[in-house]
């Protein structure tokens, strides 16, 4: 959620808005939403639903699951992260 000064929501925000560094590197921000607490998700027109996903294959994408409430933020890094649990998230080349 972003605010302004005077504590009101900010909307009609991009991604273009925000910066995201891993590292000091510029990464690229794949999905963005403008979304509203409270909001009405049956206010909006209802997207058409996505083709399925291949067997085995998830995603966090909002086309694929628009959950009800907050979001849910899953964060792994080198630091709290077990090293076995990151070489078994770490892609086989």
């Amino acid at each position: 959620m972003v605010y302004d000064k005077q504590g009101n929501h900010v909307s009609n925000l991009t991604s273009s808005d925000f910066t995201l560094r891993d590292r000091g590197k510029p990464q690229t921000i794949a999905v963005f939403s403008d979304e509203h607490a409270g909001a009405s998700l049956t206010e909006k027109s209802p997207p058409s639903p996505p083709a399925p996903l291949p067997s085995g294959v998830f995603t966090n994408r909002p086309a694929f699951n628009r959950p009800q409430g907050p979001p849910t933020i899953l964060l792994l890094d080198s630091l709290s992260t077990a090293l076995g649990d990151q070489l078994a998230l770490t892609p086989k080349c």
